[in-house]
């Protein structure tokens, strides 16, 4: 069942997110069981998720792009993996529901 409009972009507006510095990034620091709900929550809802590394090597990227979000977009950077973690597994919880 489809989420009520508007209820992702205020799970969206209330993420806790730590600013860490330092430390290598990668992706693979969330669970593969998070990152499992979480894309395949989002691309359930049409949204597009985008995982990416700044040119610069110094931080990855993500975006996603849905119309419920405030927007229509959520972008972040994250220099930490354990910011990579934390924001997977809040993301895991906005569109996994219905996986």
């Amino acid at each position: 069942m489809p989420a009520k409009k508007g209820s992702r972009a205020d799970a969206v507006k209330g993420l806790k997110r730590s600013l860490s510095s330092g430390g290598p990034q990668t992706f693979s620091a969330a669970s593969a069981n998070s990152l499992h709900r979480f894309v395949c929550g989002a691309v359930r809802t049409g949204a597009l998720v985008s995982f990416s590394r700044t040119q610069d090597g110094g931080a990855v990227v993500l975006t996603i792009l849905d119309a419920e979000l405030p927007a229509g977009k959520y972008k972040d950077y994250f220099a930490d993996d354990q910011d990579i973690f934390d924001i997977i597994e809040q993301f895991a919880g906005i569109y996994g529901e219905d996986v």
